[in-house]
């Protein structure tokens, strides 16, 4: 909105000033006037009519009010005609205000048909338009106009000191500004002069710092190729000389297992048990000699001496029948056990050689350990050899009666015939 200051106006030259700004607006379209006066009932209100006819009307209306100069304009409100249909038309409204000063604002000034100067140039044509204090000076009595003319030209005075100090002080300002600038730019040369002699520098540095970092890393891979093949080499004669121990080792072992004997303390165990075997015997046999010494004294021998006998005989039998057994039992035990840890420790250190073999094999040809040297080499390794017990030729014949179903003796062989079903008998 924009809002100009003009001398209070009578109704009709409110109404003239209007049609001479709707004469000068050369674009057709709808005008709406509306004019308020301080006589009631005497107002103007033409609705939204085209430009002709609006102006047809107000010029009618100023002819009425011509030569009456006692009927001022309250307001007036004159759309006019818009440069863009669909927006809102510009407005001009004029309000008396106080009776001292009268204002004319303009609105929506973007639809205007004239450019925003050409417009204010016909409101001055036609209105008059001025300052507010033209305006208040022009409506005071002559005595108050000279001292408002005065105070109007000390303040132009003013204005006009004013604008030369403000332009000393812009010249200060720019003076003082052109050196700050050029103190800035010589001390923005230094700056960048001294950046590009540092950038400069520090590339040299990094380019040394490169080369020598180059160098260091060419020694360092130098000497971890170096390592490698030393360490390649310490791997391969450990491996060598491991498995030429574990070799050594195994064929001592081997040697030693020749000589084999049971220790002192497994023999110790059964010493307690053999000297109740013992008492046994003495007994069984004590019992079998009374019995016989009362057999042969009696003058009329009967079942009464001969069953102690036989049974001291047979429990003598037994007894020493089962200590043979046991002792022969508890023998082969422990000699087992001790014959399974030679082997056991012999077996270890063969798969120890064995494992730096095929390491050493994998390493040097990068292949495979062949399956069947593998397999030779690891043969019966921590595998138990069983060997069968020893058996009494009168257990082999019982056991061979207890399956026959036949038996014929005859003065050249002997044939034995076994149930059907029955197991060929195998020594064990």
């Amino acid at each position: 909105m924009s809002e100009f200051y003009l001398k209070p106006l009578g109704a009709g030259e409110a109404a003239k000033a209007a049609s001479l700004l709707l004469a000068k607006l050369e674009q057709p379209g709808a005008v709406e006037i509306t004019l308020t006066t301080n006589t009631p009932g005497l107002e103007l209100r033409s609705g939204s009519v085209p430009k002709d006819d609006g102006l047809r009307a107000i010029r009618e209306f100023a002819t009425r009010l011509d030569g009456n100069d006692l009927i001022d304009c309250m307001s007036f409100t004159l759309a006019l005609p818009r440069a863009t249909p669909g927006n809102k038309p510009p407005r001009l409204v004029y309000d008396r205000k106080d009776g001292v000063v009268a204002t004319l604002a303009l609105h929506d000034t973007e639809t205007l048909v004239l450019k925003p100067e050409e417009f204010v140039q016909a409101l001055d044509e036609c209105f008059n338009i001025s300052t507010k204090s033209l305006v208040l000076s022009a409506s005071l009595p002559p005595e108050l106009r000279e001292m408002a003319r005065a105070q109007a030209v000390s303040h132009e005075h003013l204005a006009v000191s004013t604008e030369r100090l403000q332009k000393a002080l812009a010249d200060l300002v720019g003076g003082h500004a052109a050196h700050v600038r050029k103190v800035t730019e010589e001390q923005d040369a230094r700056f960048k002069s001294r950046e590009e002699q540092l950038e400069a520098k520090i590339e040299r540095r990094e380019e040394q710092l490169e080369a020598k970092t180059s160098a260091r890393e060419a020694e360092a891979e130098k000497a971890r190729k170096e390592f490698e093949e030393k360490l390649a080499g310490l791997d391969l004669r450990d491996s060598r000389a491991v498995r030429r121990d574990l070799l050594t080792r195994i064929e001592n072992q081997i040697a030693s297992v020749e000589k084999v004997k049971l220790s002192d303390e497994t023999c110790k165990k059964r010493q307690g048990v053999s000297r109740l075997f013992i008492l046994a015997l003495l007994a069984t046999a004590a019992m079998a000699g009374f019995s016989l010494w009362r057999l042969l004294d009696a003058t009329k021998p009967g079942l009464e001496h001969a069953i102690p006998f036989s049974v001291g005989v047979v429990s003598f039998l037994s007894t020493m029948i089962f200590f043979i057994r046991w002792t022969d039992q508890w023998f082969k035990e422990h000699a087992r056990v001790e014959f399974w840890n030679i082997k056991l420790s012999s077996d270890i250190l063969r798969a120890s050689w064995l494992a730096e073999l095929i390491f050493e094999w994998e390493a040097k040809e990068e292949r495979e350990f062949p399956e069947a040297l593998s397999a030779t080499f690891s043969r019966n390794l921590f595998q138990e050899t069983k060997l069968g017990q020893a058996e009494h030729p009168g257990e082999q014949l019982l056991s061979l009666l207890g399956r026959a179903a036949s038996v014929k003796v005859s003065k050249d062989n002997v044939q034995v015939r076994l149930r059907r079903g029955a197991k060929k008998y195998k020594p064990s």
